[in-house]
């Protein structure tokens, strides 16, 4: 199969990491899969991940209409791209990470998942609260992960271990991540269990160290490196507001 994913910007976060597993993954399995965008590249992805940039919306509008291929948005902006450059016959679709209108700006009205588009989500969580709210059908296909990479390794963990990822901003609303809950817990948890310890990891420069608690930042880890992390630490703390 021919698929296009449509994004704005490939840069590295989460989700848009996901997507890049998608279609890595997708041609792996031996089908013809690519991300269209306006601006970015996958640089910073391990693996190859097909990737046509255009410039403008119009430009890459009329592509989509001369391409035949399953359209997948992946984003509330992308998925009005898709219904009026869809040739005869052809389906559209919408991996929904998250609800647009809690986090991204979308409508309040779920406007983005009543375009005539299939919706995909990755969470039992998402699909619910879309079905609940807005009374569209969702299929859940999961999240877009290698579970070759992430799986649990036969390490002894630490019982006293904290990890965490270190993230004070997000491309939502300001504070969406909770770190600063999580400052206010991990150092609760300090004050009650002595023998605790901390381990971070995240892209974002850190200035300092925790002082009242030991504490080792990774920066950047890779996912191999995460997935020690994971297999050693004693609990993980997620402290998002959403």
């Amino acid at each position: 199969m021919k698929i296009i994913y449509l994004l704005p910007h490939a840069s590295l976060c989460g989700g848009i990491k996901v997507i890049a597993e998608h279609v890595s993954g997708l041609n792996a399995r031996g089908h013809d899969a690519a991300v269209w965008g306006l601006t970015g590249d996958f640089g910073w992805f391990p693996r190859p991940v097909p990737h046509r940039t255009f410039g403008s919306t119009d430009e890459l509008g009329a592509a989509l209409k001369n391409t035949r291929a399953a359209k997948v948005a992946t984003f509330w902006i992308t998925a009005s791209w898709i219904p009026q450059n869809l040739q005869d016959g052809e389906q559209g679709f919408y991996l929904v990470q998250d609800e647009d209108e809690l986090t991204y700006g979308g409508s309040s009205h779920g406007t983005s998942y009543k375009l005539g588009l299939v919706n995909i989500t990755e969470g039992e969580f998402v699909t619910g609260e879309i079905e609940r709210k807005h009374s569209v059908k969702c299929h859940n296909v999961g999240i877009g992960i290698d579970p070759k990479v992430y799986r649990p390794l036969p390490y002894i963990r630490e019982r006293h271990r904290i990890l965490t990822a270190l993230r004070t901003t997000s491309a939502g609303p300001a504070g969406l991540k909770g770190w600063d809950i999580a400052v206010k817990v991990i150092g609760e948890i300090a004050n009650r269990l002595p023998g605790a310890s901390l381990v971070t990891f995240g892209m974002e420069p850190v200035a300092t160290l925790f002082e009242w608690i030991p504490h080792i930042h990774i920066d950047s880890p890779s996912d191999r490196k995460l997935r020690e992390l994971y297999s050693q630490a004693g609990l993980y703390v997620s402290c998002s507001r959403h």
